[in-house]
């Protein structure tokens, strides 16, 4: 999340940071509000063309009990390299779809279906389900940015999800002194990740109305 400066310095009223604290819960309430941090898939570099970058990460967050919320982060440190093509292998056929979602994304990055080349450069016997391309050069991940996915599962989760049959391939761009090199990186899920109760923002969407139903008798 990036900060705002206030223009201004506003001494709330308890009323009013109460309404606040609703309006956010209650613009937080969409599909991936409620979205709890699952696991973390660290990516390496597989091709070794350039030197190895750090930060590039696939982070795993809980929805509901059918989506999962996949925000690929380049975090990498290197002002010149970018995520041009994301590509998703499913070998445990978990999902039915995974689908770019642009309001859990940060930065302007833009990704439409279908990785080019279709399948990532020297990662091998890499079986892709899903793949993504940016929509132009200007729109890849570039560092400190962030895309989203969402995907929906075949089956309702239960209390764990088993991702050690999921990988990710990052295609990277821009890379090198002259910023015309390329590499791939890939990274594999862990297996057997707790899902936690989806507790936390429903409870505190539910104790904001009774809290301003208190105040109002």
């Amino acid at each position: 999340m990036k900060a705002t400066t206030p223009l201004g310095r506003i001494v709330p009223t308890r009323a009013s940071v109460t309404k606040v604290t609703l309006l956010a819960l209650i613009a937080g309430a969409g599909l991936s509000s409620g979205a709890t941090f699952l696991t973390s898939i660290t990516l390496t570099n597989v091709t070794g063309n350039e030197a190895n970058l750090t930060g590039l990460v696939l982070d795993v967050y809980s929805v509901d009990n059918t989506h999962l919320l996949f925000q690929a982060v380049n975090g990498s440190g290197d002002s010149g390299a970018a995520i041009d093509s994301i590509y998703f292998q499913d070998d445990g056929g978990l999902f039915s779809t995974i689908a770019f979602t642009a309001a859990d994304s940060v930065g302007t990055v833009s990704y439409v279906v279908g990785g080019q080349p279709p399948n990532p450069p020297g990662a091998g016997s890499f079986n892709v389900a899903f793949s993504f391309d940016a929509t132009n050069n200007a729109n890849r991940v570039d560092d400190g940015e962030i895309a989203g996915f969402i995907a929906t599962a075949n089956n309702p989760i239960g209390d764990n999800i088993d991702l050690s049959e999921f990988k990710v391939a990052y295609h990277m761009q821009s890379l090198g002194a002259e910023d015309e090199g390329s590499d791939t990186y890939v990274g594999t899920g862990p297996e057997n990740i707790p899902i936690p109760e989806p507790a936390a923002a429903t409870l505190g969407l539910a104790g904001a109305l009774l809290l301003l139903r208190r105040r109002r008798i």
